[in-house]
């Protein structure tokens, strides 16, 4: 059995996910492990509640329960000899909001969990566990002026395309589990956060497991309210990184730089972060005669709302993870650039867009090669009651490379429907 997941609202969370090119978040890991994890995750966790959620006793449930029908033009990201096959996937989500000591919202327990199961209708040996990114149960504890959250996320994952370093497989499968804890300050205008945690990254398939590391990371984070939704700021972090295949080399991570969230227009959000990166490795490897390796990271994020029923939003990011396409290649970089327009044409149908470009290299530190990736997607979504929706889905994407064998054209067609009780 592997694993895998399908995003929260279905086809349109995971046409959202796919067209970014988007990757398990290790960049500069400590940094962006620390600012993802121990979040609260808000009454109804991985899914959209409805307007009334459960009441049960002093806690609030959403419920939910969606299914989704997928046609795969190439199930295993192949550049010949393609296969197609049809994906039924089951999933229930479950959120629950839990104030622990009044029935005021003032130190909430949070739970978010969404499970199910991917039915392939011809390659069997395809079929998997889903688990919900950001499945998680978090403690916040408000003292005065600090926050305190402790919290314990999870998640499988198991779709090839979300490491664009991989070509020719479909069983690509990992399972993260992340356990910390975060600390913020606010006096007057100025944000103040510490974190900790320790994160296990393991892979559910045998032929990967060279991936497999724990370590500790560490973030300190300094910021000032220019305006109530203007914040800037200095982000610091330390990751340690050991892996358990003698093949890859345990190596320290720390980056530093500057972050900035502006409210440009009442329309108009910029979140960006940019800054050094320093990867310290344990040893000199082949293809790799110095120890360490220095970079920059950059992710930016544009939202604009244009018109009532109008929006679109730009992405940018240049980010550095652990190499995935081979055991010799120990740190790979990605950059990528997605442009998404959405159009709310009723009151309850919208029609969304996404263009995406990726450039990468498997192995900046060890032995690897660089590849193009292009994506498109157009769908639709309809709000059939406050409590039903449904969504299709086309989704495109094409990586090139120096060697023809990491090659692969795939098209998607997904149709979802999902139910909040």
């Amino acid at each position: 059995m592997h694993f895998n997941y399908l995003s929260k609202r279905g086809a349109l969370c995971l046409m959202a996910a796919v067209s970014a090119g988007a990757v398990p978040a290790y960049s500069q890991q400590a940094l962006f492990n620390g600012l993802a994890d121990g979040i609260p995750v808000p009454p109804g966790g991985n899914f959209a509640p409805s307007d009334k959620p459960i009441q049960w006793g002093p806690a609030r449930l959403a419920v939910g329960a969606s299914y989704a029908l997928q046609y795969n033009d190439n199930v295993f990201n192949a550049p010949n000899n393609r296969q197609w096959d049809l994906i039924n996937t089951l999933q229930l989500d479950l959120g629950v909001y839990l104030p622990l000591f009044s029935a005021t919202d003032s130190s909430p327990l949070q739970f978010s969990l969404g499970i199910g199961y991917s039915f392939y209708a011809r390659n069997t040996q395809l079929n998997r566990l889903i688990l919900a990114p950001r499945s998680s149960l978090a403690w916040t504890i408000p003292l005065d002026q600090v926050s305190l959250t402790f919290y314990d996320s999870m998640a499988y994952t198991a779709n090839p395309l979300l490491e664009p370093g991989l070509s020719g497989t479909g069983t690509f499968s990992t399972f993260q589990n992340s356990v910390g804890a975060r600390a913020t300050w606010t006096p007057d205008r100025y944000v103040l956060t510490l974190g900790a945690s320790y994160q296990n990254y393991l892979s559910t398939v045998s032929q990967y497991d060279y991936i497999n590391h724990h370590g500790p990371n560490f973030l300190a984070q300094a910021g000032y309210k220019i305006t109530p939704e203007t914040q800037a700021g200095l982000d610091v972090s330390v990751g340690v990184n050991q892996f358990t295949d003698p093949r890859r080399s345990n190596f320290n991570s720390y980056s530093f730089g500057p972050y900035l969230t502006w409210r440009v227009l009442e329309t108009l959000t910029v979140k960006a972060r940019t800054g050094y990166v320093l990867y310290d490795f344990a040893r000199v490897l082949a293809g790799a005669p110095q120890r360490s390796f220095d970079s920059y990271y950059v992710n930016f994020d544009a939202a604009h709302q244009l018109t009532e029923y109008i929006s679109h939003s730009l992405t940018f990011s240049r980010e550095f993870s652990p190499g995935v396409a081979s055991a010799s290649s120990q740190l790979a970089q990605n950059s990528a650039v997605t442009y998404s327009p959405r159009w709310r044409f009723t009151d309850f149908a919208t029609l969304f867009a996404t263009g995406s470009y990726e450039f990468g290299n498997n192995a900046v530190v060890g032995v690897g090669s660089t590849y193009n990736r292009w994506g498109a997607g157009l769908g639709v979504t309809f709000s059939l009651t406050d409590r039903l929706n449904t969504s299709l889905i086309y989704q495109w994407y094409s990586k090139t490379s120096p060697f023809g064998f990491q090659d692969y054209i795939v098209n998607t067609v997904t149709w979802s429907a999902n139910y909040s009780f």
